[in-house]
């Protein structure tokens, strides 16, 4: 009875995985080891704060979850006690999130992740967080759209105000200047 329990549980576990690896734009794996309780507290607290969430899983589970759901991971990527850091939006903010965090924290590494089902190295991880953020590729998209259009209006505006200026001047003079 026990044995079945713990055999569900694990499967439980395993599933909630492949639900997370389903619906994550980007899975990051990241060795704790050696920070204190109250730093993982706030790491976790933080990493909300940007979208993502942190949960500890036993390496086993997560390789058997890789495995069901045909991912590939690299050697040594699942050893030690790691955090699985998922995000479902955008991938860049977490990523610059914990490239900052490492800094702060010596003891706190990345290691990788998964990227679109693919497993990739602390160095990508690190490139996708000199990324600018999605908020800012659209504000940067919708500013370049509408640079255009507002030197087109100004362009068409030029010659009205000249016009008006012009016809303003002619009364100014046929009314002999009073006003």
């Amino acid at each position: 009875m026990v044995n079945q329990l713990n055999l569900e549980t694990k499967q439980n576990s395993i599933n909630e995985i492949k639900g997370i690896i389903d619906n994550s734009s980007m899975i990051f794996l990241t060795e704790y080891r050696g920070l204190s309780a109250n730093d993982i507290t706030d790491f976790r607290r933080e990493v909300r704060n940007v979208g993502a969430q942190a949960t500890v899983y036993k390496n086993k589970l997560v390789e058997r979850a890789l495995n069901e759901s045909n991912i590939e991971s690299s050697e040594g990527l699942l050893k030690g006690p790691n955090l699985l850091v998922s995000c479902e939006t955008d991938s860049s903010v977490v990523a610059k999130f914990l490239v900052k965090f490492s800094k702060e924290h010596e003891v706190f590494s990345l290691k990788g992740g998964f990227l679109d089902r693919v497993c990739v190295g602390e160095d990508v991880v690190i490139e996708l967080s000199k990324l600018p953020s999605k908020d800012e590729l659209i504000g940067k998209f919708v500013m370049l759209t509408n640079s255009p259009i507002t030197k087109l209006v100004r362009q068409l505006s030029t010659p009205m105000q000249k016009l008006v200026y012009v016809l303003d001047a002619i009364k100014t003079n046929k009314s002999g200047g009073e006003e």
